[in-house]
């Protein structure tokens, strides 16, 4: 009788036992199979980008309203589907049509439940063709808004909070464009910025504030400090865009605005927005600050804000002062190894691969000394690559920081001939578990013939049944010959 199955043939084989007449279809290894990770690049936070942060909270708006309005429909109202076609129309760009569309709707029926948002998105609508004629006419409808007041009617319905904040960016632009009377409107609504914590005016005073900035930086640098040295809790929305309207500026002003901010400021996230933003200034005198807070702050995640600002710049003081950090025995090992895992391709050094290397037998943990490895493949490059290789083969290191290693380089670009020297020198099953599953990963032919080499004769049934495993899965008609090779000893 032959077995039912090559693989199960070979199960029996690898274990010793005698050929059954009828084997079923064949089982996993009764030890769990051997994975190798990938263990994730823990690039630094993203830091956030000098575009138009208000433009993109309008997006959101538009995407929360309209997310409400699709639930909600006016039952029965006649302008029902001609504002579906406006939305699908502004949805697409088709912002000319759109704005024609809602315009349509206001006019044939005021009474609608759509009326009122329909003159909103009419002038949202014209605000995006931006043409000082277009602006002109959406601040001419949001006007007509005002008159009008918000309707009760709820769903549809915006608040004057939207319409005001609209109308205010659509000031903002024309007074850029040399409109006298937007911009003393818009100056007006800057300088309430920070007098106090109604919520419902602070969307309309960023916009104005913002405007400001970019109308007049000279005028606006003022209420920005003021708005920055008002503590409470109520205003860190606010606090946090003054922020990035300083950072807007780049110059010896901003920055020492921001120092104090980030230094001072009694909110976390104020602080390290402002943190941010100072590895961007000209010069050296934000690096100097993030330094400081380096050496004083308590507070980790203050800590990791300035680490991750410190990477994100290109000056050679920055990488200095983190190195020296890594350097320092009063620094927690927490953060050390948040430093460490900083190091990413795209903003190290072939020199930086170096200096961990060096850093290396100083770790006094291994989670810090793991951390350091995968750091090291992460930069990459032959250096790196013939370092891993020598921990993987150093018996004085432990088992644990040697498997770490392998799993960085194993499924590598490392020749089969490397690996399978690796398999010949390994003292540890683990080791040996994972240097095969790498075998069974690679397709080129000399893996194929490693992993029958262990299955014909591994002194340790478990490494033969390991290898069998991967063999069956690779449908080589070289398997085949093994097991008759095997049937016939």
């Amino acid at each position: 009788m032959k077995c039912l199955t090559l693989t199960a043939c070979l199960w029996a084989l690898a274990a010793g036992a005698p050929l059954p007449f009828a084997a079923a279809q064949a089982t996993p290894p009764a030890s769990p199979r051997p994975e190798i990770p990938r263990l994730p690049d823990r690039a630094p936070r993203a830091l956030r980008s000098l575009d138009r942060p208000q433009e993109i909270d309008l997006e959101l708006r538009q995407l929360a309203l309209q997310d409400r309005q699709l639930k909600w429909r006016a039952q029965g109202d006649p302008a029902d589907s001609l504002y579906r076609v406006a939305r699908e129309a502004l949805n697409h760009g088709d912002y000319r049509r759109a704005a024609q569309l809602f315009n349509e709707i206001a006019r044939r029926y005021p009474s609608s439940s759509y009326a009122y948002v329909s003159t909103y998105y009419e002038a949202f609508s014209r605000y995006r063709i931006g043409t000082t004629d277009e602006l002109e006419a959406a601040d001419r409808a949001l006007q007509s808004l005002a008159s009008r007041g918000t309707p009760a009617s709820g769903g549809l319905g915006r608040d004057d909070t939207d319409v005001n904040g609209l109308r205010t960016r659509i000031r903002g632009a024309l007074a850029m464009r040399g409109d006298a009377g937007a911009a003393v409107t818009v100056e007006q609504t800057a300088r309430q910025a920070g007098t106090s914590c109604d919520q419902e005016d602070l969307m309309v005073r960023v916009e104005a504030l913002n405007a400001l900035s970019q109308m007049d930086a000279a005028a606006a640098l003022p209420i920005l400090k003021r708005v920055l040295e008002r503590k409470d809790e109520c205003l860190v929305e606010l606090r946090r865009r003054a922020i990035f309207m300083l950072a807007r500026r780049a110059d010896a002003e901003a920055t020492t605005q921001l120092i104090s901010t980030a230094k001072n400021d009694p909110n976390v996230n104020v602080r390290a927005e402002a943190i941010g933003y100072l590895s961007r200034m000209p010069g050296d005198v934000g690096i100097a600050a993030i330094e400081d807070i380096l050496r004083t702050a308590d507070d980790e995640r203050i800590q990791r804000a300035a680490v991750r600002s410190l990477m994100s710049s290109d000056s050679p003081r920055a990488r200095t002062g983190i190195r020296g950090l890594l350097d320092r025995r009063d620094v927690s090992e927490p953060l050390k190894i948040a430093v460490v895992d900083a190091y990413t391709r795209e903003r190290s050094t072939p020199d930086d691969a170096g200096y961990l290397r060096s850093l290396y037998p100083k770790a006094e943990s291994e989670r810090l000394k793991s951390a350091i490895i995968g750091a090291v493949a992460r930069v990459g490059g032959k250096e790196s690559q013939d370092w891993l290789t020598g921990l993987v083969r150093n018996t004085n290191e432990s088992t644990q920081l040697r498997s770490v290693a392998l799993q960085r380089i194993a499924r590598s670009d490392m020749p089969i001939a490397d690996v399978s020297r690796m398999y010949d020198a390994a003292d540890s099953r683990s080791l040996r578990e994972q240097l095969i599953a790498a075998l069974g990963s690679r397709k080129e032919p000399e893996a194929t013939d490693k992993l029958i080499d262990i299955a014909k004769n591994s002194t340790d049934p478990e490494m033969r049944r390991q290898a069998i495993y991967y063999l069956s899965r690779k449908n080589d008609p070289r398997a085949t010959k093994l097991l008759m090779e095997l049937i016939e000893k």
